[in-house]
């Protein structure tokens, strides 16, 4: 516990953890969890925060405060983030069974941003959004082969690798 400046009450932590889930969003397990910040009234501040794992390495801020509703906002930039491991995280494949090969392979850079509100913190927090650029190295599309399919016709099987893929 802290005090502001004007006296109020003000809690400042720091979180360190290891093989952590977040409580909201994806349920990934994190290999390696940071996050210093501060709550003060209607204002939660995590000034920094890193999530390392499996998936690549995520870090950023984020900012939520309240007055007539909750407002979210935030910045996310990730690092070798592996899609190829995300998409079978996300395809949950009961064990004992081969996963599918994945659609989509590569590794992805981000520079995201985050907004969000709502009458409530949860609220504003399942409301948000993620946007911004990226940009994915060694990116491969499987089951087709989209030169192949555009001389040949769309039963062209196989793989597009690209160059570039960003957006």
């Amino acid at each position: 516990p802290a005090q502001s400046s004007d006296g109020r009450p003000v809690l400042d932590f720091r979180l360190d953890a290891e093989r952590w889930t977040l409580p909201f969003g994806p349920k990934v397990r994190w290999s390696e969890v940071r996050a210093n910040g501060r709550i003060d009234g209607n204002l939660i501040e995590v000034s920094s925060y890193s999530l390392a794992g499996f998936y690549g390495v995520t870090s950023g801020m984020l900012y939520a405060a309240s007055d007539v509703e909750w407002v979210i906002t935030g910045r996310a930039t990730g690092t070798n983030i592996d899609i190829e491991t995300v998409v079978q995280h996300l395809r949950n494949t009961p064990s004992g069974q081969e996963p599918p090969p994945p659609p989509f392979q590569g590794t992805a850079a981000l520079d995201l941003s985050v907004v969000g509100r709502g009458a409530t913190l949860d609220e504003a927090i399942r409301q948000s959004v993620v946007g911004g650029p990226f940009t994915v190295r060694w990116a491969a599309l499987n089951g087709i082969n989209l030169g192949l399919a555009a001389t040949q016709g769309a039963t062209a099987a196989g793989q597009t690798r690209f160059t570039e893929f960003d957006g």
